[in-house]
């Protein structure tokens, strides 16, 4: 096995038609140290290899997933399963079907069917789970899917996001449990997000939020922020140039933003009125010390920013709760402003911290491997979950039935807090610049 190249098995399979090949994903471990590195599927990140990839579209019908017989089956079998999944969920949803089960299935003759439930004897019996990975067809590059699904483990509801496979035409995307666009709102010309002088990224930092009478929240960086309704009519905007990242609208009808391409000299978080009118305003120069910036002594050196704030939450006390990524920092300032608790270098880039109902946080980790945090007010990591992959946890919630949902570049997912993932909507095979950068489920 460790000789087999991609080279070798492209001209086999070209060679011998009834040939097909065996992917094995060792348990317990993204790669198999009997084999050289660069003979293994995935790299040292547990990325599909650029040429497994080519090799794999190029011969859709000839891999199949395993493993050696000889292990111990039941041990083997959950092994390869957590070794498997995140492998199968970079595939492109055709191949991940294929490779993942109907190549087996068709050259061993195996019914893949589900089981019939059996005719109620004297009481009914229960309906067999449906499969992980639903059957999709007719999918095309670009196309928005479920791509995993557990029905019973899910928190049932809608979600929406920020869509952005046409770069130069973002849309607010509203869809159901099973990935059916049942909503949605192109962005007019005139509030479509700029970035870096005028280029469109989901990178620049949108927000999106549901509203308690259904409208939806969302900002624009560099736009503003705005309320639409259901009639795709714009009840309430507030526009201006530094807002990103984060929009919140509070109990009293004002609403909270944060500032993330900021300047040493400009607010980081802001708090306006109905009427547009700026009540309160957040200057981390005046309390923060450039000598703890984690981007080096030039303060406006990464990214052209001072701190890039990225999330602002106003906390029942009264106290905002601000994420100062470059200084890898949260704080908890009063109104006055002043920092009354803080906890830095955790974590790195830290993003859209939560409080939980035990008084910990869950926080985005951008430190390598990037994943998703729970963290006492202490700075003791109490839980985290990541997989192979994983680039850029952007946003994490905690949903009502106490599963978690979060961003992952091009995926947003739902995980149990056992790390199964049990939701997965995927834009597939589109540009690296399309990804999506938050979503919010809510139920119904």
């Amino acid at each position: 096995t460790g000789h087999r190249t991609v080279a070798l098995m492209r001209r086999l399979l070209g060679t011998h038609s009834n040939l097909y090949m065996n992917i094995k994903l060792p348990s317990g471990s993204k790669r198999d140290d009997l084999t050289p590195p660069e003979n293994q599927p995935v790299d040292a990140d547990g990325r599909v290899r650029p040429e497994w990839l080519d090799l794999l579209k190029e011969f859709p019908d000839r891999f199949f997933l395993g493993a050696e017989a000889f292990y111990d089956i039941q041990a083997m079998a959950r092994g390869v399963s957590r070794a498997q999944s995140p492998f199968i969920e970079q595939l492109p949803l055709e191949l991940a079907r294929k490779v993942g089960y109907e190549n087996a299935a068709r050259v061993y003759r195996l019914d893949v069917t589900p089981a019939a439930t059996p005719t109620p004897t004297p009481t009914p019996a229960p309906t067999p789970r449906p499969p992980a990975i639903p059957v999709v067809s007719s999918l095309e590059a670009g196309d928005i899917a479920v791509t995993l699904f557990e029905p019973d483990l899910v928190y049932p509801g809608n979600t929406i996001f920020m869509d952005y496979r046409d770069l130069p035409r973002p849309r607010l995307v509203e869809v159901d449990i099973q990935g059916q666009v049942v909503w949605e709102y192109l962005m007019p010309e005139d509030i479509r997000a700029v970035y870096s002088g005028g280029d469109l990224s989901p990178g620049s930092g949108p927000d999106v939020e549901w509203l308690p009478n259904g409208d939806i929240l969302f900002l624009m960086p560099s736009s503003g922020v705005f309320q639409v309704n259901r009639d795709k009519e714009i009840v309430w905007s507030y526009r201006t140039d530094q807002a990103s990242h984060d929009a919140d609208r509070l109990p009293n009808g004002n609403t909270l933003m944060a500032w993330g391409w900021d300047k040493k000299s400009d607010a980081q978080v802001k708090e306006v009125n109905e009427a547009g009118e700026v009540v309160w305003s957040w200057y981390a120069r005046d309390h923060l010390d450039d000598a703890d910036n984690r981007r080096g002594a030039d303060t406006e050196s990464f990214d052209g920013t001072y701190t890039h704030t990225n999330s602002v939450i106003r906390l029942d006390n009264g106290n905002t709760l601000i994420s100062v990524r470059n200084f890898n920092l949260l704080v908890e300032v009063d109104p006055s402003g002043q920092i009354v608790w803080s906890l830095q270098d955790v974590f790195t880039n830290p993003h859209d911290p939560e409080i939980l109902p035990n008084g910990n946080i869950l926080v985005g980790d951008h430190d390598r491997p990037h994943q998703t945090m729970e963290v006492t007010r202490e700075g003791d990591v109490v839980w985290k979950w990541t997989r192979p992959g994983l680039r850029a946890v952007r946003y994490n919630h905690l949903l009502p039935n106490g599963n978690i949902l979060l961003t992952d570049w091009m995926n947003i997912i739902e995980i149990t807090r056992s790390g199964t993932i049990v939701w997965q909507l995927e834009l597939l095979d589109v540009e690296p610049d399309r990804w999506m950068y938050k979503a919010e489920r809510r139920g119904g």
